[in-house]
Order: structure tokens, then C-alpha cells, then sequence
């Protein structure tokens, strides 16, 4: 809904169970301690309308609590105003014009990314928005991930946070500004024949 998906995707905030509800992600939530009682119905589902009405009847039984608060809606002006910019400079301006403690929090997690991996995914994002089926969209995801996987800030972000662990991670480009749209655009180009997903997977 909104601006949720560019929001954590670009920010990388978890959800609450309450906020999966709330956002359409997920259709029922159970606590821990129901769990075990709810996969053992769920096994004797024969197909999917069975499963409907097993959690319909947990529902109505009590056994899946839907009934949280979705913390994420207290954000979701904020959210819908400022990540669905059609730029990502735009999404910076309208959480600096916001002037919320919240939109402020958020400007200063984005700071800490790398310049170059937000740019990705915001393109990410508007390029998969684009895709009509899910092997489109797991393709592109190839393309980027066999780039991201030999760039300098993937192995800078490993660096700083797994191996020295100093939390200091030295991104190239160091801003947004520096960051090109050529740049971008290399890690959607097509890998080369024989390289791309679908020629990757048994036929």
C-alpha cells in the first residue's frame, strides 16, 4: 500500500506481524504458542478452500489473535508522502521538509546505506513494478545480484560489518550526487548469452 514497499525496501525497517496484516503481506498471524496446534489442522487441508476454512475457524475460535495495533500506521502519512517521490532525491526532500523526529530517523538510516545500493533499489523497485510475471522479475534480480556480488560496496559492507566490524564502511561513490545513472543502469544490462537466469536453469 503507499509508499511501505519503497519504504522498507530502502530503509530495510522489519514488520510486525500486526503490520503484515495491516499492509496485505499476510492474511493471518498466530502467536508462537499457537502455532504447533495450527500447522496440525493445517496438515488434514486437502486443498486450498480447506485451508480457508481451518483458519477461519482458528479465527473465530481465537486460536490466531489479529486483533494488535499495526505500529507502522502511526508512519503511514509520512510514509505515503515521502516514499512514493517518483525520485529518490525526491524521497530525501520530502523527509527533510517533513521535519518529523520519525522522517528524521529515517534520513539518518538512509545516510548509513550505500549511495549506490539505494539508487538500485529504488530503480529496483520502479523496474519490477514494470514486469508482468515473476520469472521477469526474478531475472532482473539475477542480473543485479551477479553485480552487486563482485561490486566495491558489497564486499565494503561485508568488510565493516562481519570482518573488521569496525561499523565504518567507506562507500564509493560516498554520495548520492556522485552516484550515475550509467552506473545504475549497468547492473540491469543483460549478463551476455548462456549467462542469464533462464539459461542458468534445467530446461
Amino acid at each position: 500500500k503507499g509508499g511501505a514497499g519503497m519504504y522498507l525496501a530502502l530503509t530495510g525497517a522489519r514488520l510486525k506481524a500486526a503490520d503484515l496484516l495491516h499492509l496485505g503481506i499476510a492474511t493471518h498471524a498466530a502467536a508462537s504458542a499457537q502455532v504447533p496446534a495450527l500447522l496440525q489442522a493445517l496438515e488434514g487441508a486437502s486443498d486450498a478452500q480447506d485451508v480457508a476454512r481451518i483458519l477461519e475457524a482458528g479465527q473465530s475460535a481465537g486460536m490466531i489473535d489479529i486483533a494488535d495495533p499495526a505500529p507502522i500506521t502511526a508512519a503511514s502519512a509520512v510514509i505515503d508522502a515521502a516514499f512514493t517521490a517518483t525520485t529518490l532525491a525526491g524521497v530525501f526532500e520530502r523527509l527533510r521538509a517533513d521535519g518529523s523526529d520519525w522522517a528524521q530517523k529515517q534520513l539518518s538510516i538512509l545516510a548509513s546505506k550505500s549511495p549506490l545500493s539505494l539508487a538500485l533499489t529504488f530503480r529496483q523497485l520502479q523496474e519490477g513494478a514494470k514486469h508482468t510475471s515473476f520469472a521477469d522479475n526474478m531475472a532482473m534480480e539475477y542480473r543485479m545480484v551477479n553485480r552487486m556480488a563482485k561490486s566495491h560496496d558489497f564486499l565494503e559492507g561485508v568488510r565493516a560489518i562481519l570482518v573488521d566490524k569496525d561499523q565504518a564502511p567507506v562507500w564509493q561513490p560516498a554520495t548520492l550526487d556522485a552516484v550515475s545513472d550509467a552506473e545504475v543502469d549497468a547492473f540491469f544490462a543483460p549478463l551476455g548469452e548462456g549467462a542469464e537466469l533462464m539459461d542458468r536453469l534445467p530446461s
